[in-house]
């Protein structure tokens, strides 16, 4: 069951907490004191972009707020823009819109844009955009 299905928020599992091994309070510390990207990018080892303990912590917090589709729109964005295949790359953004666009706040002109027939091309731009200006991180 998707976590957007409205019948799944009862039933949703909770994410598993981050190994707190090794983890000191300097380090926790600058979790809560840091800004979001200091926070995703913190980890004991190269895991990965967002597989890291900050990374899950933060996917934890966000499940509480009922909000952790933002971190997998994020992510879902990132594997988009690094698709090579067009075609691949075309269907996967449309899988994207469907999932999230009704919990992910995109303007009326957005998906406007991202329904017309460029769709591709139009919707990638528009997301290297955001993520230049800041709006997805």
């Amino acid at each position: 069951m998707s976590m957007f299905d409205a019948n799944a928020k009862v039933d949703r599992q909770p994410p598993p907490l981050p190994d707190t091994n090794g983890v000191e309070y300097p380090r926790a510390a600058s979790w809560a004191s840091g800004n979001c990207a200091t926070v995703l990018k913190d980890e004991k080892g190269e895991q990965g972009q967002y597989s890291s303990e900050g990374c899950q912590l933060f996917r934890c917090f966000l499940y509480e707020s009922l909000a952790e589709e933002n971190l997998s729109f994020v992510e879902a964005v990132d594997k988009l823009k690094k698709m090579k295949n067009s075609d691949e790359k075309k269907e996967y953004a449309k899988e994207i819109v469907q999932l999230y666009s009704p919990y992910i706040n995109l303007s009326s002109g957005a998906m406007k844009v991202i329904s017309a027939s460029r769709f591709l091309k139009i919707y990638t731009n528009s997301c290297a955009w955001s993520m230049k200006k800041g709006m997805y991180r």
